[in-house]
């Protein structure tokens, strides 16, 4: 376990990009609030709740973690050998990526047409 501060995205990409990142999050996190009621697939409701709360988790951090409101660093504390250090935002984020990809490779639709 090693503690480290991540100003960047998942895994200390994209360095420095809070307030972006913050304001990304935020409109993640409506679109999936919005799109979420009209999914009738399991699956994507897992990979959606997944998204949901690995975005929520970082942007808790952004929010109310130094240095300011909405430009705090996220708290990074797991640390694989060879792999660079996330937390389990970051994780659930990834899997939910994984996830979706196979359920669009899949062609297994979120919703029923016409509804």
């Amino acid at each position: 376990m090693t503690f480290s501060t991540n100003s960047g995205a998942a895994f200390s990409l994209v360095g420095d990009a809070t307030l972006i990142l913050s304001s990304l999050k935020l409109c993640v996190a409506a679109f999936i609030l919005y799109f979420i009621r009209k999914v009738t697939s399991a699956s994507w409701a897992i990979a959606l709740a997944l998204l949901l709360g690995g975005v929520l988790g970082n942007l808790m951090d952004r929010a109310f973690r130094p240095p300011a409101p909405w430009r705090g660093e996220v708290i990074d504390w797991i640390e694989l050998p060879n792999w660079t250090v996330f937390n389990i935002a970051d994780s659930a984020i990834v899997i939910s990526a994984i996830l979706m990809s196979l359920l669009a490779i899949r062609k297994i639709e979120p919703y029923r047409r016409g509804i």
